[in-house]
């Protein structure tokens, strides 16, 4: 049922949440069924927040992480902080994006000789945000701090241009030489594409797609110039990987399109994942992918 009470998302169960967005948005009655299995919008925001509330150390309550075990098992170690790493596009030529896995990161250190692992320098804030999907975190020192670090320690610039150099070693992989579930879902991908009225002029594609960093893996890829999506093998093998990860780069093909930017979780990619996951949730219910789901491994 819906909340009775304004709560913040992280305060309420994933049910809850489902209820309220379908309200605020005047949509039906949510399919808690597939809201709970990971598919749409729904469960990928709420989780979102809860991941974020751990981060600040908000007291989650016991009802509310029921619904991810994963994040329940976070919260109890000595090291809760966990998110869901996103792409970024090539700061050189808005190129590249890609979906980058969960990973744990250091809390941010203070600034002194001996930096905690995973530190950056940081040459300006407007790359924080593409150093924190690769599992970094940028710190600001004065030169004489620099000088005296123990050890040389990479800028936030050196870290990107490391990631895009790894990421353009992608490699497609030929329909033929998936396997036929990894084909299935595949497949499934490119319905839900044309489906939802998103396909990329390039196509959808398998690829082996090489850590974005030593801290992350890379799940999907958007060509901006290449107008391809390229998911990787290894989401491939779940039916629920290959959809979260086509409906956040579709998004960033219909964010592409409609605004020319390729930012990650910008409010036009926001918007344009929503729209995509509104759209499937539609045919869901519709029926039109029932064939297809049934060779579908979740």
């Amino acid at each position: 049922m819906p909340p009775r009470e304004a709560k913040e998302p992280w305060q309420m169960t994933l049910e809850e949440y489902a209820y309220a967005e379908a309200s605020r948005y005047g949509h039906g009655k949510p399919r808690m069924e597939w809201i709970r299995a990971g598919y749409g919008e729904a469960y990928r925001s709420h989780k979102t927040a809860v991941q974020r509330a751990l981060k600040e150390g908000k007291p989650i309550s016991a009802e509310v992480l029921k619904d991810y075990p994963d994040l329940a098992k976070d919260a109890s170690s000595t090291h809760p902080l966990v998110l869901e790493r996103f792409p970024y596009p090539a700061p050189d030529q808005m190129e590249l994006g890609g979906d980058i896995g969960k990973i744990k990161i250091a809390i941010p250190p203070p600034r002194g000789t001996k930096l905690k692992e995973g530190s950056v320098i940081r040459t300006s804030e407007k790359h924080d945000k593409a150093v924190e999907h690769l599992g970094y975190h940028s710190v600001s020192l004065s030169d004489d701090e620099i000088a005296s670090l123990e050890t040389k320690v990479p800028t936030d610039i050196e870290v990107i241009n490391e990631s895009q150099n790894r990421l353009r070693e992608t490699k497609v992989t030929q329909d033929e030489q998936l396997n036929p579930l990894q084909l299935a879902h595949l497949n499934l991908a490119r319905a839900i594409a044309r489906g939802v009225g998103c396909v990329p002029p390039s196509g959808i594609h398998a690829a082996v797609i090489p850590p974005a960093s030593d801290r992350v893996k890379t799940a999907g890829l958007y060509g901006t110039k290449t107008g391809a999506l390229y998911l990787s093998i290894d989401m491939l093998s779940k039916g629920r990987d290959a959809f979260d990860t086509l409906v956040h780069e579709l998004g960033h093909h219909r964010q592409f399109t409609g605004s020319g930017e390729a930012e990650d979780l910008t409010p036009s990619h926001v918007e344009a994942m929503k729209n995509i996951a509104d759209r499937l949730t539609q045919g869901l219910d519709s029926g039109e992918y029932d064939k297809l789901l049934k060779t579908v491994q979740y």
